[in-house]
This record gives C-alpha cells, structure tokens and sequence, in this order.
C-alpha cells in the first residue's frame, strides 16, 4: 500500500511525490509521521485544506499544479453546442446507506422531489453514475411517484449534458467541479450527512452545499 511504499522510499533515501486529483479525504492516505517529500495539489483550496489535515509544518512540501484534467473537461464542456432551457442536470453517486454518510442516492433523489414542488416548470434529467444499475434507480424514481416526463433518466455524456443546462445539482461528484469553473451554477445535495459524510465531501463545492 501507499504507506508501505512510503516507508520503503525513505528507508532506501528516494524521494517520493503525491499528486491529489480531487478536493477530498486529504488526511485519508498518510501518518503524522509517513508523509511524501512532495505533495501536489490542484489549487490554492487544495493546498489550505491539505495543511489544515496534515499539520502547517509541512507547507514547504505543498505545490500546487493546475488540474489539467478539470481543465481539458472544462474546454470540452464550452465547445458543446446543446442548450436545453428549463431542465437541471443531477449527477447522480453510487453512495449506499452502508457507507454510512448520513446521507445516500436514494435520500438525495427523494430531497429532489420534495424541492421539486416549489419549481413546477422545471425538468430534471437525472444521470445515473456508471456503477449503478438505471432500472433500480427507474424503479425508485416510481417508489417515489416521482413520473417519468418530469424526472427523466438519460444516459448522454456527462459533459455535454452539463454544457446544455444552467444548473447542475450533485453529490460530491468531481464533475460538479468541472461545471463550476465551466460557469455553471451548482448544488451539492447532502441532506442529513453525518461527521463521516463531511469528512467525505469535497472543499471545492463545500459552498455550494444546500
């Protein structure tokens, strides 16, 4: 494992390099005393919430570097040409009740038929994350009399569906990062998170939690 590997580099007097791609569980992978010799991050975000969980003694070995793929996504998300007005996006994530967050899909998807009453002329296209399985979320959206005109599933590419809609709502998705710096407008919908679901959420949209 990580830590292993770390400890195996110090021993032989390599040095060692972590690159966090995402805005999350930065205390997750290291000890106070097993930590890289470098560690990048994405942004100036990245870097405050990492030394707020590793101590700021370590800052000399923070750099930061532009996160080339949000970039790239973002670059893709401006060329496409769609536009669907009137319809927000929801990303869906693969979060069970078993990973104990507070919170989880089926939570997040009944939160959005209860705000969905007070936004009548609204459509939502919900995308469900690759590990699910569609006909269980079908199959919920039903369970939650939630009809099938108004909550549409779609299975388009995530960046496109994201240019063609003002708003995205989400979890902790990294592609509700990718639509903020796309100039979209974003929620992350963590209704009921828990210590453990906080700790799970991602400092980027943290501000964008409702």
């Amino acid at each position: 494992g990580l830590l292993g590997s770390l400890r195996v580099a110090r021993q032989q007097g390599a040095r060692s390099i972590f690159v966090f791609d995402h805005w999350k569980n930065y205390a997750a992978h290291f000890l106070p005393d097993v930590l890289p010799d470098h560690i990048v991050v994405a942004d100036e975000t990245g870097r405050e919430a990492l030394l707020e969980a590793i101590g700021q003694e370590h800052a000399s070995r923070v750099s930061i570097l532009p996160h080339l793929g949000i970039e790239a996504a973002v670059a893709r998300i401006q060329a496409y040409s769609l536009r669907l007005p009137g319809v927000v996006a929801v990303l869906l994530d693969p979060t069970e009740s078993r990973d104990q967050l507070g919170y989880d899909w089926r939570s997040v998807v009944h939160e959005i038929g209860l705000r969905a009453q007070a936004m009548p002329d609204t459509i939502f296209h919900i995308k469900p994350h690759p590990r699910q399985n569609i006909q269980e979320v079908k199959a919920f959206l039903l369970q939650e009399g939630m009809p099938a005109d108004r909550f549409v599933l779609v299975d388009m590419d995530t960046e496109e569906l994201i240019a063609a809609v003002d708003e995205v709502w989400g979890m902790t998705t990294i592609a509700l990062v990718a639509a903020l710096k796309a100039g979209k407008l974003i929620k992350s919908i963590q209704t009921g998170r828990n210590a453990k679901g906080i700790i799970a959420s991602n400092h980027i949209i943290e501000p964008f939690v409702n």
